[in-house]
């Protein structure tokens, strides 16, 4: 039992049940469940707000870390406070109450990190992200950016560190494989809480609530765990499991399993169907740009220039970052006509005139003839792949040598 104290368990369910939901219902194909959710708290977060401060706290933004999910963790745990006064009044047996909290408990977290691990294996979580990245300095990175990048070039890594999370969700589904998958989920997500906290990845409130969780279910072998540690006689696991009937345990087994199947299918058929997305982009690369030429005149490649084009970066089915000579990013949505070879943009880095492209392409190298409002363009370049950046090449290596290590060449030397 995770507590002997009634009141803290109480509190416990309910601010588990309050912190997850809409859980199961957002694990059966229910998109965007959890984002209404949480907007149907906006006004209660609003009123505790405003007694601290006197700004819309929607204004501040919605999502991970963001001041409303701070003060909306506060708003749960006074609900769980007084729901738990309430419930303690009526005769419950705290055998049941742990057991279901527990199932309820094994079943969210062991989704959630069988969803994260499935998310690593397949290139989606980290691995797949925007090829502009590419062209941006360590020094103009930010440290979210930064640990992404990391993450992602090291492709076993990544793969590594998602089936720990996969496998340890796995087990808990099933009660005496529980305490081994909350073992391994608690060091797989110390180390996440850490990487969140100190490279700024805004999950930090959520990923601590996880591994909150994981200790939680871990916790009622507290004494086994260290009874083994020190090498003491260790008594068998506690099943926390109520007196239920043959019939009962059989229904409750089966619909765990049928409900567990069905959201694990769907969140591998999710994924898969993410990665079909992600790698079905026309024209996937790099447009480097040599030769810029706006009404027969040829604009040169100066660096304050915002609308002179450095490169275009064709990664997503969303739109094409123009990247002009200033770096200022710019991501514009467009339409690719492949059999037509032609790109149609929504406006330019110009000014709100659409701008319509024909291109054509000859090896690694491209050309684009366009106009926009009442001005031409021609621009030529080079298209570059992912293979083109040293750090793709190279990856993975067991012996050193001069050749995979060039880059401390430019180094300072002792």
């Amino acid at each position: 039992m995770v507590t002997n104290r009634p009141f803290l368990l109480r509190f416990l369910f309910l601010y588990v049940l309050f912190y997850t939901s809409p859980f199961p219902l957002d694990q059966l194909g229910i998109l965007y469940l959890r984002d209404i959710y949480e907007l149907m708290w906006i006004p209660v977060i609003d009123w505790v707000g405003n007694l601290f401060i006197t700004i819309n706290i929607a204004d501040l933004g919605i999502g991970p870390d963001t001041p409303l999910e701070f003060i909306l963790a506060l708003v749960f745990a006074v609900l769980s406070a007084l729901g738990a006064l309430v419930w303690t009044r009526f005769d419950t047996s705290d055998k049941k109450v742990t057991y279901w909290f527990f199932l309820y408990l094994r079943l969210y977290l062991g989704l959630i990190m069988f969803t994260y691990g499935i998310g690593k294996i397949l290139p989606l979580q980290m691995h797949h992200f925007p090829l502009s990245r590419l062209l941006v300095t360590i020094g103009d990175s930010d440290t979210w950016g930064l640990t992404w990048n990391f993450m992602a070039f090291g492709r076993g890594y990544e793969i590594f560190t998602g089936l720990v999370e996969a496998v340890g969700g796995i087990l808990l589904f099933h009660r005496r494989t529980r305490l081994l998958g909350g073992l391994i989920l608690i060091g797989a997500l110390i180390n996440v809480v850490a990487i969140n906290l100190f490279y700024g990845v805004p999950v930090k409130l959520f990923a601590s609530h996880l591994l909150l969780f994981s200790i939680l279910i871990v916790l009622p072998d507290s004494k086994r765990i260290f009874n083994f540690l020190a090498n003491n006689p260790v008594e068998s696991l506690d099943e926390i499991r109520p007196d239920f009937s043959k019939r009962q345990r059989l229904f409750i087994d089966s619909t765990k399993w049928i409900f567990v199947t069905i959201a694990m299918f769907l969140s591998i058929n999710y994924s898969l169907s993410l990665v079909k997305e992600m790698s079905d982009v026309p024209l996937f690369g790099i447009y480097e740009v040599d030769k810029y030429v706006l009404n027969g005149e040829e604009v040169p490649p100066l660096a304050t220039d915002s609308v002179r084009l450095k490169y275009m970066v064709i990664d997503n089915n969303y739109g094409i970052q123009m990247i002009p000579m200033d770096g200022d990013y710019k991501l514009i949505p467009a339409e690719i006509d492949t059999i037509n070879q032609k790109i149609a943009f929504k406006e330019s880095l110009m000014g709100e005139d659409s701008l319509f492209i024909d291109y054509n392409f000859r090896d690694r190298s491209f050309e684009l003839r366009g106009v926009t409002g009442e001005d031409s363009l021609f621009i030529t370049g080079q298209i570059l792949t992912e293979e083109d950046f040293r750090i793709n090449q190279n990856r993975f290596y067991l012996i050193r040598t001069h050749e995979n290590t060039q880059h401390n060449t430019a180094w300072p030397r002792r």
